[in-house]
């Protein structure tokens, strides 16, 4: 998955996130949330209006394979647009997935209490997550869930 995710507020009982960190290749990728923006998908000038960023699209979308400039825009925009509908099904207040931490994925039903699934193969690399994956937190083969502090 390699992805962050973190709401910075909900609206209409859905969490809302401006953009979210997408992982390829041990590069970081930040990519927006258009509809966080009321930008429409794909509308680049919008975004940079509302955000004052600009996005890579062009070197995310090559790490995908498109290497039609043409092409990086709408790709990275329906990309982003999937993710974050995708997000907002879960009704998650965060997602963490990232090759820093190691082969596993943490989800946070509130910004203080994380519920992980860990692999039988998931190797993990991070001291602190490495603490919270023990057996006094795991609650089923493979899930842990705790205090995140």
């Amino acid at each position: 998955m390699n992805v962050h995710i973190e709401a910075r507020h909900m609206k209409n009982n859905i969490y809302m996130t401006p953009n979210f960190i997408k992982e390829i290749n041990n590069k970081e990728f930040l990519l927006p949330s258009f509809s966080y923006y009321n930008c429409d998908n794909g509308d680049l000038s919008c975004l940079e209006n509302s955000t004052g960023i600009k996005f890579d699209f062009f070197s995310f979308s090559k790490e995908n394979g498109i290497s039609d400039k043409n092409d990086t825009a709408s790709f990275a925009s329906d990309y982003s647009k999937k993710v974050i509908a995708e997000y907002q099904k879960t009704k998650m207040f965060g997602i963490l997935s990232n090759s820093k931490i190691g082969n596993c994925i943490i989800f946070f039903p509130t910004r203080d209490y994380f519920i992980a699934y860990v692999p039988k193969s998931g190797i993990i690399h991070n001291n602190y997550w490495n603490e919270r994956f023990i057996e006094s937190n795991k609650v089923e083969t493979n899930w842990y869930a705790g205090i995140y502090n």
